[in-house]
Formats: structure tokens, C-alpha cells, sequence
């Protein structure tokens, strides 16, 4: 695409074809900063998309090597990203509702190589999960109430148990 044919305003039109992509976020600024107040704790978010260029600043500025412990919820650390951010994910403090790493009952059905519903070559992450999980929640509820329900009892139904998950509940 070229800004010719999408800009009728002469002022506007460039021969050159546009690349558009999205920007990888420029993070070592915001880690500077951190590094430079030297707090004992930093907690860090991101969207999970841009992890490891967050754990790259981080470890390019060392922060942890100064003594700064990172901590965040599981979005810093999304499984498929992992091979990515290596070591740098070591000792970090994380939270969250489900790892490829967590070996519970309820997470076998995600568990590579190939068990089902997960294909060999996809590696679940928690908004899957999640995802799996709510879908469970809804069709238990509808099996349970043949389809009839309110509002309150369909919060009542998430916060009884009945759906089995060793991951999360509703509060």
C-alpha cells in the first residue's frame, strides 16, 4: 500500500510504499528508571505480547544484578515466549492462574506433546485456559439449568465448585 492511492490530498502522497507494522515498545527508559530509584521490589506489567522485550531491558540493565527483585502477574512470563527469555525468567515472583509448568489434574488436558484438546504444536497459555475454563463454567451451568437461569444463580452456580478446576474460581 502507498499513501498515493489511500490520500487524495496532494501534500499527503509519497511514491515510497508505507511498511506498517507494529513498533517493538522502546522499554529500557522506563527500566532506567526503575534501576535509578533503586527500590528493593519492582512490580512489572506488560501485555504478554511484549515480555521478552521487557525481560531484555531488564537484564541489559541488570536490575536484578543491583539488588532490584521483579515481580509481576503471569503476563511477563506467557509459556510460548519462554524459549526467548531463557534465564532472565529464573527467581522472578509471579502470579497467575495457570503454567505449562503446573502440574495439577485439571491441567493435563493441556499438557504437550499432543494430549487433547491441544494440538502438538501449540502451547496453551493462560488466556486459553482461561478461555477453556469459562466455556466449561457456561456449559455446566446451561447442562445444570437446561438453559434457565438468572443472573444470581448463575453467579451462585461459579461460586459453589461444581465446575472442577484446580486453576480459579469466581468470587
Amino acid at each position: 500500500m502507498s499513501f498515493t492511492k489511500a490520500s487524495p490530498m496532494p501534500a499527503a502522497r509519497s511514491s515510497a510504499p508505507c511498511a506498517c507494522r507494529r513498533p517493538t515498545p522502546i522499554l529500557v527508559p522506563f527500566v532506567q528508571r526503575i534501576r535509578d530509584a533503586k527500590p528493593d521490589v519492582a512490580f512489572l506489567w506488560i501485555p504478554s505480547i511484549q515480555a521478552t522485550a521487557l525481560m531484555k531491558a531488564v537484564k541489559d540493565l541488570e536490575l536484578r544484578e543491583a539488588g532490584i527483585h521483579i515481580t509481576s502477574a503471569q503476563d511477563l512470563l506467557p509459556d510460548e515466549q519462554m524459549p526467548a527469555i531463557g534465564d532472565s525468567a529464573l527467581d522472578l515472583i509471579t502470579a497467575g492462574t495457570y503454567s505449562i509448568a503446573g502440574k495439577r489434574p485439571a491441567n493435563e488436558p493441556f499438557s504437550p506433546p499432543g494430549s487433547a484438546p491441544m494440538a502438538k504444536s501449540v502451547i496453551p497459555d493462560f488466556l486459553s485456559v482461561d478461555a477453556w475454563d469459562g466455556m466449561v463454567a457456561i456449559f455446566d451451568l446451561i447442562k445444570a439449568t437446561n438453559g434457565k437461569f438468572t443472573a444470581d444463580e448463575r453467579w451462585s452456580s461459579s461460586r459453589t465448585g461444581r465446575t472442577p478446576t484446580a486453576r480459579a474460581g469466581l468470587s
